[in-house]
C-alpha cells in the first residue's frame, strides 16, 4: 500500500506551475498517490464560483476519510492569504490523525512576504506550516525568509522540472547578422514585462538586426500589445499562448531568454531555455542564485533595471563564445533539472521522511 499522498490542483490541465509539475510526476511514479483539490473549471461567473466553495468543502471531507490510509502528506502552498488558510487546514486534520507532513513551498513573493506575511500571518504560520515534519523550498533563501519568523523544520532544497522533449538534442547554432531575444512566461507586470520591453527598445537602438518573441498570456497582454503599437516598438512578434511543438519552436527561433522578473520561486522556463541551450539573463530571485553562474550562463541581475539588463545583452550579442555558452546550460539542466531525475529525487525524499 502506498504511504505518500500529496495534494494537488483539480485541474487536469492546470495552468500553474505546480500543476505542471505533478503532471509530471504523476507520470513517472508508482509510489505516491495524488489527492485534487480545489477549483474544477478555469471559467470565470457566479454558478462556477459557488461550485468552488462546494468543491472545498467536500475536499475536506474526502480528505477526512482517506486520510488515515497514509503516513505522509505533502502540501503544496504559495505565499498568498487564500493558500495559507486553505493549506493550513489540511495540516491540521493530517496532524489529528497523527500524520507526518511535508510542506513545499511554490511560488514566493518576497515583497508580499515582508510586508504583509512576516506580521499577519506569522501566528498561523508557526502554529501549522512550521509545525511540519519538513520542509521543501525551491531556494536556499526561501528557507531563509521562513527560518526567521520561526520555521526551524530539516529542509531540503528542491527544484521544478525540464521534460525531455524540451531539450535540445544537438548543438545550438548562431548566426551573425540575427539575434532573437525571447520572453516567455505569464504576462503580468510582476514578471518583468514592462521592462522586457523597455530593455529591447535600448538594444534595438543600438543593434537594428535585433528581434523580440514575446509567448504568453496574461493580464498585461493588452497593455504590452498597446505599448507596441503605439510606441512603434519594431520587430516584435506576440505569439499568444505555446505549447507542445510551438513553444519549442519559439526556444529553438531565439538566441537568448530574457527574464527580468520580480520574484519567483523556481521558474520552468528558466530551466526549459537553458535545456535548449539558450544563454539567459535573468534576475536574482527565487531559486535562480543557488545554481546560476553568472557569465558562464548568461548573467543574473540584482534588479529589475531596464538598462542593467540591456548591457548584458549587450555582452551576449558581442560575444564569440556564445556556442560554449549553449552548451554548457544544455548540459547543465540534462544533468539537473531532467525530469526522471527530479521525480527520483522527489520520490527517495518523500520515502526516507514517511520511513524516519
Amino acid at each position: 500500500m502506498k504511504r505518500i499522498i500529496i495534494l494537488r490542483p483539480a485541474l487536469k490541465q492546470s495552468k500553474g506551475g505546480v500543476g505542471n509539475y505533478y503532471d509530471i510526476v504523476e507520470k513517472l511514479t508508482e509510489l505516491i498517490d495524488f489527492f485534487r483539490i480545489g477549483k474544477r473549471s478555469c471559467m470565470k461567473n457566479k454558478l462556477i464560483q459557488l461550485q468552488s466553495i462546494i468543491y472545498y468543502i467536500t475536499d475536506y471531507i474526502r480528505f477526512i476519510f482517506i486520510v488515515p490510509r497514509y503516513s505522509l502528506v505533502v502540501v503544496n502552498p504559495s505565499m498568498t492569504k487564500n493558500c495559507l488558510y486553505r493549506d493550513s487546514l489540511y495540516i491540521r486534520i493530517a496532524k489529528i490523525f497523527h500524520k507526518k507532513v511535508v510542506v513545499f513551498w511554490r511560488g514566493f513573493n518576497h515583497l508580499y512576504f515582508n510586508s504583509v506575511v512576516r506580521d499577519k500571518y506569522k501566528k498561523l504560520l508557526n502554529n501549522t506550516f512550521f509545525q511540519a515534519n519538513h520542509t521543501i523550498v525551491l531556494g536556499e533563501n526561501i528557507y531563509k525568509s521562513l527560518h526567521e519568523i520561526g520555521c526551524n523544520t530539516p529542509y531540503t532544497v528542491s527544484t521544478t522540472i525540464l521534460t525531455s522533449d524540451l531539450l535540445l538534442d544537438s548543438s545550438k547554432q548562431f548566426k551573425p547578422g540575427k539575434f532573437t531575444i525571447l520572453f516567455l512566461a505569464r504576462l503580468e507586470k510582476d514578471k518583468g514585462i514592462m521592462e522586457a520591453l523597455d530593455c529591447y527598445k535600448i538594444v534595438k537602438r543600438d543593434y537594428p538586426f535585433v528581434n523580440m518573441l514575446i509567448a504568453g498570456f496574461g493580464n498585461a497582454f493588452t497593455d504590452v500589445q498597446s505599448r507596441i503599437d503605439n510606441e512603434n516598438i519594431s520587430d516584435v512578434q506576440l505569439l499568444g499562448n505555446v505549447f507542445g511543438e510551438s513553444k519549442y519552436n519559439a526556444y529553438h527561433d531565439a538566441d537568448m531568454y530574457l527574464f527580468p522578473s520580480y520574484y519567483e520561486g523556481m521558474p520552468n522556463s528558466v530551466l526549459e531555455a537553458m535545456g535548449m541551450g539558450l544563454p539567459v539573463v535573468t534576475t536574482k530571485v527565487g531559486g535562480i542564485p543557488d545554481f546560476f553562474e553568472d557569465e558562464k550562463m548568461g548573467y543574473i541581475i540584482n534588479d529589475c533595471n531596464p538598462e542593467k539588463f540591456a548591457r548584458a545583452i549587450y555582452s551576449l550579442i558581442e560575444n564569440d563564445q556564445l556556442e560554449q555558452i549553449s552548451e554548457y546550460n544544455r548540459n547543465y539542466a540534462e544533468q539537473h533539472f531532467l525530469d526522471c531525475i527530479v521525480v527520483s529525487k522527489l520520490e527517495n525524499c518523500l520515502i526516507s521522511i514517511s520511513e524516519s
